[in-house]
């Protein structure tokens, strides 16, 4: 990972000079007592064991304790909110697809950190374009976590079953990889089309695919609101996507497969499968792809996948704020924890245990340095998600994963194409109504748009004028000023 000072931490140091935010004139040296950091999912039966552990490292490091406490992902964001909106004590919090970051900054429940950042040296550890995204009006309240940050999203399938069908999906990931045009995607649908009902007359006892609107995904990336940018930059005029040949294709296309029976019919009461066994009933399943994604499935599934990428890897406008680590507003502690977000990101030896737990306790290491649980070990399921943390590139890599899985990872993402609109953040007070109203709309046609319970023509007027109603120009047109004046300010 290249380590530079940039003109971004120039402009930090700048901005540092002209303000100092509130909080400025806490103690933020005080030794002793414990960091809080909320993290997402069900707390470890041994976490209290291997923090004890984690503390040797950590106290003499930072002069604090970490106590991490664990939230229910499912309820991970409301609980959050009510803590900032009753401006709980807390060090630090996971922010991103849940708890999300922009949201969490205008709630006022972050601290602003952006001299501790400078203070601390982050730009050495933390490449400028992680930083850069997570700006908002010139200041940062988060540190992404180091982790693939470009992962195109794919459809998979088991490779028995594909094999068994007769199915190919490599004319699906070609065409993906280059589309550029209408006519592009529209060959990449028909290829999917074909490995639809193609599952559906080889394997009638699966449901043929999981649905959703694939044809968007190469071309067009979201901006807010409906309101999404070509990918590749060849325009810097906003569209709101269901105006779009794209999407209507898509959306048509999802359709056709639920009259046909290709999707489950109580998809709009189920919604899609999220659990396991749920998913072992789909032949033509979506995810995200990354290097060594392949141990995953395995590991669920008990067989190979293959896949074929929907589109392009691809460092989004926002995609990096998807797994963050910011600190609370009400921190009594703020500069300890961050010092705490660069320890877990500079710290191998840290960050493997905060991950994986205690070796020959909690999981075995093979001759070669690769690493799996030990069943019911009382920390089980922490290494797999291990992007929660901090930089997983320090991080083991699993049985059955390649030996350079990391240095693939850290070379798609810095090879892939990055988004025009990176480091754009829209200020949206003046939309706020419009979109929580165009929510509300797509949350009423989201059976029929996503999962294809009716024929597009049957609502598709209705639905758009509700969108006019629902102030869809308008988000349109602040959305296009604001990102005009940012592409000025370049």
């Amino acid at each position: 990972m290249k380590k530079k000072i940039s003109m971004l931490m120039c402009l930090i140091i700048a901005a540092g000079a002209v303000s100092c935010l509130a909080g400025c004139g806490e103690d933020e040296s005080a030794n002793g007592g414990t960091l809080l950091w909320y993290c997402i999912g069900d707390t470890p039966a041994d976490n209290a064991t291997v923090l004890e552990r984690a503390n040797e490292i950590i106290e003499p490091e930072i002069g604090m304790k970490l106590d991490i406490q664990y939230i229910d992902t499912a309820s991970f964001t409301e609980k959050m909110k009510l803590k900032m909106a009753a401006e709980e004590e807390y060090d630090l919090a996971f922010t991103g697809y849940i708890n999300p970051y922009q949201t969490a900054v205008s709630l006022g429940g972050l601290y602003d950190i952006t001299e501790l950042v400078e203070e601390v040296n982050m730009s050495e550890v933390i490449e400028d374009f992680y930083l850069e995204a997570a700006m908002v009006d010139g200041r940062i309240y988060g540190i992404p976590n180091i982790q693939v940050v470009s992962n195109p999203s794919c459809l998979q399938m088991g490779k028995p079953i594909a094999e068994e069908c007769g199915v190919d999906l490599s004319k699906i990931h070609e065409y993906a990889l280059n589309a550029k045009t209408y006519e592009d995607v529209e060959k990449m649908m028909n290829e999917i089309d074909k490995a639809v009902r193609t599952i559906h007359e080889k394997r009638p006892d699966l449901y043929a695919v999981q649905p959703g609107i694939f044809s968007t995904q190469a071309i067009y990336e979201e901006i807010a609101g409906g309101i999404y940018l070509r990918k590749d930059g060849s325009s810097n005029e906003l569209v709101a996507l269901n105006q779009t040949d794209e999407w209507k294709l898509g959306v048509d296309m999802v359709a056709q497969w639920y009259q046909d029976g290709c999707i489950r019919s109580d998809i709009a009461s189920k919604s899609t499968a999220t659990t396991t066994e749920e998913y072992k009933q789909i032949g033509l399943s979506t995810t995200t792809w990354k290097p060594g994604q392949d141990v995953y499935y395995i590991k669920d599934y008990g067989y190979e996948p293959v896949y074929a990428f929907l589109a392009e890897p691809y460092v989004g406008r926002t995609t990096p704020l998807l797994t963050m680590v910011s600190v609370g507003a009400n921190s009594k502690h703020p500069k300890e924890a961050v010092e705490l977000i660069k320890l877990m990101n500079t710290n191998t030896e840290l960050y493997n245990l905060i991950c994986w737990g205690i070796q020959d306790v909690h999981f075995t290491m093979d001759e070669e340095g690769k690493v799996a649980e030990i069943p019911n070990s009382g920390y089980n399921g922490v290494g797999q998600n291990a992007w929660r943390y901090g930089n997983q590139f320090k991080g083991y890599i699993m049985q059955g994963q390649p030996d350079n899985v990391w240095e693939e990872t850290e070379k798609m993402n810095d090879e892939a194409r990055k988004s025009p609109a990176l480091g754009f953040v829209p200020d949206t007070d003046a939309i706020t109504n419009e979109l929580a109203n165009i929510t509300n709309v797509s949350a009423e046609y989201k059976a029929r748009i996503e999962y294809g319970t009716a024929p597009r023509e049957t609502y598709y007027d209705e639905y758009m004028q509700k969108m006019e109603q629902a102030g869809q120009q308008k988000v349109l047109e602040e959305l296009q000023r604001q990102y005009n004046e940012f592409l000025a300010s370049k």
